[in-house]
């Protein structure tokens, strides 16, 4: 018997490390080698301006952070979403450099942290071995984790947060547990939950949405809380959180378009969106989260159905919290529900090791497919082809393409003098090339008449001022650009750079090419430079 159960620890073990290495191998492979997409090098370029001032001031050297013609900024500093991300990734820009590798490796710790507490709660669960394969697969299958895990942004600083909330929420509250440890869980989730808090409003919100539902369904039943402990959990919550969303303000800031002609219908339609989006991005297994119910129906499982709870809530929570327009799109913004990919892997763990009680046999095939392709998600329903994103993804690290923005920014730092004004075009694609070129000058992000903490500033930051010397034009904007050169002269052809101009390397599968697109328009579909005609000279 003790040898036996030395066996089977070592097992799981072996498969524990084997899931760490694997998923350390697909998120630190060529974790430096893509140009920063827009919302990365915007986050990036605050994180240096923390490293040099402290704070999230907007001017980075002779370059200003303006998005939106300045609408998050507040006496030139940004004051609009929550601060932590820059100030975790400050200190990895300012020591290691400023470069993509830098800037991204604090998040792929978080997201390799993350799979680790995901492993130390299996442990602790004392899972059976089969139970550990299905679990190896599931982890290593999760692309959108490994993705997600790779970006200079928020997401993986937020899932760690929450999982790690989660496992304190599950693991630490017991009637029996002494005075002073029960005073340590609280005082640890307080502490954890200002720290998600100052990470990202909407996934705090949602989290403890999710935790209020479980709480009066299921867990005062192990654990009533008393009133000094809710004092003791949210006091430090409401007096810290309170100093940081009266710094970083999103209300009044115009930075999203809001629309309220038809606010229950879009919502109706965005949660719809998010749970398709969420099998689209294969955050889960979309038969096997429908499947839930049924399984708990059998079996009596409470995880079965407090796992789908958790999940609904936190995407209802996140969705009227959600600043995004409908009309805008017709994809969710799934960069809020980055921190349920944990437990959308859970849940599809749990369902499997349901049905294997039954035909234990099943288990990893149905783990392989489940995991492995998007056979039984929603895109193929819905037009997607069927395929596998992992084996297409080890194909993106093995054989990596230039992308748009590293191809436009080489160009730049070859071709482009210090101080050379450069405007951008479409303006959302400025800041990548405000990163990775940084001794242009990047012009015409605000209006005229200037705003009152704008007033001084130097001409060139104001549309139609000062010409700039350069313009860089991604793909169709090209169009309308040229007609407006044409009735305005001075400015020439200087290159069309031969890349497709969309930003493809986003984490979200549905706008992710884990190759180069080869066929496109090169009238239309490509970067195309102009400078003025009287700098060629």
């Amino acid at each position: 018997m003790c040898n036996g159960g030395y066996g089977v620890k070592r097992a799981e073990a072996v498969i524990a490390a084997a899931i760490l290495a694997g998923s350390a191998a697909l998120v630190f492979t060529r974790l430096g080698h893509n140009a920063f997409w827009n919302d990365e090098a915007y986050t990036a370029l605050l994180a240096k301006s923390v490293w040099r001032t402290g704070d999230t001031s907007a001017v980075v050297g002779h370059n200003l952070i303006a998005f939106q013609g300045g609408a998050a900024l507040e006496n030139l500093r940004h004051r609009f979403d929550p601060p932590l991300a820059y100030y975790v990734a400050a200190p990895f820009l300012g020591l290691l450099g400023s470069h993509a590798f830098a800037g991204r490796l604090p998040f792929a710790l978080c997201g390799l942290a993350t799979i680790a507490l995901m492993v130390r709660w299996a442990w602790r669960q004392s899972a059976a071995p089969l139970t550990w394969g299905v679990l190896a697969i599931a982890v290593v299958g999760n692309v959108s984790l490994m993705l997600f895990s790779r970006q200079c942004r928020y997401y993986a600083l937020a899932m760690l947060l929450s999982t790690a909330l989660a496992y304190l929420y599950v693991h630490g509250r017991r009637a029996e547990t002494p005075r002073p440890q029960r005073l340590r869980w609280l005082l640890a989730m307080a502490a954890l939950s200002v720290c998600l808090l100052a990470t990202n409003y909407i996934n705090y919100a949602a989290f403890y949405a999710c935790a209020a539902v479980d709480y009066l369904a299921w867990g005062r039943r192990r654990c009533r809380l008393a009133r000094r402990d809710l004092a003791m959990l949210f006091a430090p919550q409401v007096i810290l959180g309170g100093l940081i969303v009266a710094v970083w303000n999103p209300l009044g800031k115009a930075v999203v378009p809001h629309e309220n002609a038809s606010w229950l219908a879009d919502k109706a339609t965005l949660f719809w969106w998010s749970l398709r989006d969420l099998s689209r991005c294969e955050f889960g297994v979309a038969a096997l989260i429908l499947s839930a119910p049924v399984l708990y129906w059998a079996t009596r499982d409470a995880w079965l159905l407090r796992a789908l709870s958790a999940l609904l809530v936190y995407v209802a929570a996140a969705t009227l919290l959600s600043p995004q327009p409908v009309s805008a799109t017709s994809f969710a913004d799934v960069r809020y529900l980055v921190p349920l990919i944990p437990l959308c892997i859970a849940l599809g763990v749990l369902c499997i090791n349901t049905l294997r009680r039954r035909v234990a046999a099943t288990a990893i095939p149905l783990a392989v497919v489940a995991f492995g392709t998007n056979l039984l998600q929603l895109g193929p329903h819905v037009g997607d082809p069927v395929h596998s994103t992992l084996v297409e993804y080890v194909g993106e690290l093995a054989r990596p393409r230039a992308t748009a923005y590293a191809v436009a920014a080489a160009w730049l730092n070859a071709n482009a003098a210090e101080g050379e004004s450069v405007w951008v075009l479409p303006e959302y694609a400025l800041s990548p090339l405000m990163f990775h070129a940084p001794r242009a000058v990047y012009a015409w992000q605000l209006s005229w008449p200037p705003a009152e903490q704008f007033r001084g500033l130097p001409d060139i930051h104001f549309k139609d001022r000062v010409p700039p010397d350069t313009i860089v034009a991604f793909g169709p904007v090209v169009g309308p650009l040229r007609k407006m050169l044409s009735a305005r002269g001075g400015y020439v052809p200087a290159a069309t750079l031969d890349v497709y101009w969309r930003d493809d390397a986003r984490p979200e599968l549905f706008w992710h090419a884990f190759g180069p697109v080869a066929r496109f328009d090169r009238a239309t579909e490509a970067i195309y430079i102009f400078r003025r005609a009287r700098a060629e000279n």
